[in-house]
């Protein structure tokens, strides 16, 4: 059975339906933030500090609650039919109801319900039992202004795309990708939201590229080597992408950095096969923290990468070993603030 996980709840006053959908800890396929410097120009405005148009009503709504530091947000799950088919649910639910509180799912990383529901006491949830069909934790995030986040792809549906309004509480659809995936990453290329990577419906991994732009996706050079669970980070006019795995043995140590319409692979290699791991840039370093390792198990370990020297070195590790989902971390007072796959927030010091 899979383990309980952990988060924390806050106040909302309505839940809207939700669906189950089953998951597995860093599953491999089976076979069948960062800000740019300049918005996006196009119909839909998405870049940071840039007010965008308003779309018509959305067709989707799912409810999130509020937003940490305008990164972060929840999507309230447990409907009266979902709480009716888990009768483990419904002494806590009646309490929470009671307080006008409800469990939630965490939109970053793993969209699984919640915890310190009152009093510092924890209400688990299998991770199994429930979680969001459309911001599940094979879809990807980026934070592409102040007030939304767009999401991409998953086991649900691997073309959707979408808006998630932090503030209205709305979702507006956008068109498709051209390729479907899952497991892939999220960053800015040339100044544009991207989806790189990731692996097909059918459990391969891809080497496919594309970046959304005047209303629709464009398909861009692709990567040298195909790989999922991989993570990226822009810094200016480039982007970097480290680890993953092409295979469930085969992990992908070589990095790559795009620049002027080209991917080239760099000299420096990741120290190890890594897949989810957490990755931000910090002046000229990209941090990279965790991941899910060959021997199964999540890592402790921190590398920072020189993006002018391209060179790895270790850094203090985590205070636990972590890995990550949705790359969507804030910057703060020299700490960085982030949720792990399982949910729970990670801190870590850049001092």
């Amino acid at each position: 059975m899979a383990e309980p996980i952990e988060s924390t709840i806050e106040t909302h006053s309505e839940v809207k339906k939700h669906e189950e959908v089953h998951s597995t800890e860093h599953e491999h396929p089976t076979p069948i933030h960062e800000n740019p410097e300049n918005p996006l120009e196009g119909t839909i405005h998405i870049g940071p500090n840039k007010e965008h148009q308003k779309s018509s009503e959305p067709k989707k709504v799912l409810l999130p609650s509020s937003v940490y530091e305008n990164l972060y947000s929840k999507c309230l799950v447990g409907a009266d039919d979902v709480i009716n088919n888990h009768t483990f649910l419904q002494p806590l639910h009646r309490q929470i109801k009671n307080q006008g509180k409800f469990h939630e799912t965490l939109l970053s990383n793993y969209n699984t319900v919640t915890g310190d529901y009152v009093n510092d006491k924890v209400f688990r949830i299998l991770e199994n039992d429930v979680e969001n069909p459309k911001v599940n934790w094979k879809s990807r995030a980026i934070a592409v202004n102040d007030d939304e986040i767009m999401i991409t792809g998953g086991i649900e549906d691997s073309t959707q795309v979408f808006l998630l309004n932090i503030h209205n509480h709305s979702t507006t659809e956008l068109p498709n990708l051209h390729i479907g995936r899952e497991l892939h990453c999220m960053a800015w290329i040339d100044f544009s939201p991207a989806v790189i990577g990731g692996c097909s419906i059918h459990g391969q991994a891809l080497d496919s590229v594309e970046i959304f732009g005047n209303d629709l996706w464009h398909p861009k050079t692709p990567i040298n080597n195909k790989r999922y669970g991989l993570s990226a980070c822009s810094t200016g006019n480039k982007t970097w992408i480290f680890g993953g795995a092409n295979s469930r043995n085969n992990p992908i140590l070589k990095a790559e950095v795009y620049e002027n319409g080209f991917w080239t692979e760099i000299n420096a290699h990741l120290p190890r096969g890594l897949v989810g791991m957490g990755a931000f840039k910090v002046k000229d370093e990209i941090f990279i923290l965790g991941g899910f390792g060959e021997d199964g198990k999540n890592s402790r370990k921190v590398y920072v990468f020189d993006t002018k020297k391209e060179e790895f070195s270790k850094r203090k590790s985590l205070s636990s070993s972590a890995s990550f989902s949705q790359n969507l971390w804030i910057l703060k007072d020299n700490m960085a603030y982030g949720f792990s796959f399982k949910g729970n927030e990670v801190t870590y010091s850049l001092e």
